[in-house]
């Protein structure tokens, strides 16, 4: 039993290292919020989205959305540019395969 909890111990000390699996957590953690997660939807179905129109969806206040969204920009998943008094939003889609090769076959349903 000790052998078993001593080579889990040496792989948890391997995961934690490896910068892939680091960056897994954190993308995993971003997309465990459901309002990121149909963010990162609209996104894939709409295209670009503006911050406005993110505001019109989620009835959420803009500096909630504009947290939801740098959590997303932060993990690579979301590129914005400022156009304007509005900011609009698009998925590195790269990154998205990268880490989730299947969530935009999967969630893309209007493209």
């Amino acid at each position: 039993m000790l052998d078993a909890f001593k080579s889990f111990e040496c792989l948890a000390r391997e995961v934690a290292l490896d910068s892939f699996a680091r960056d897994s957590v954190r993308v995993f953690k971003a997309l465990g919020d459901p309002t990121r997660y149909e963010m990162l939807c609209m996104l894939l179905r709409e295209g670009t989205v503006s911050s406005g129109r993110f505001q019109e969806v989620f009835r959420l206040s803009a500096p909630t959305l504009s947290h939801h969204a740098k959590v997303l920009e932060g993990v690579g998943l979301v590129e914005s540019i400022r156009e304007r008094q509005s900011v609009i939003y698009r998925v590195n889609r790269d990154r998205l395969r990268q880490f989730l090769p299947g969530f935009e076959r999967v969630h893309a349903v209007g493209e």
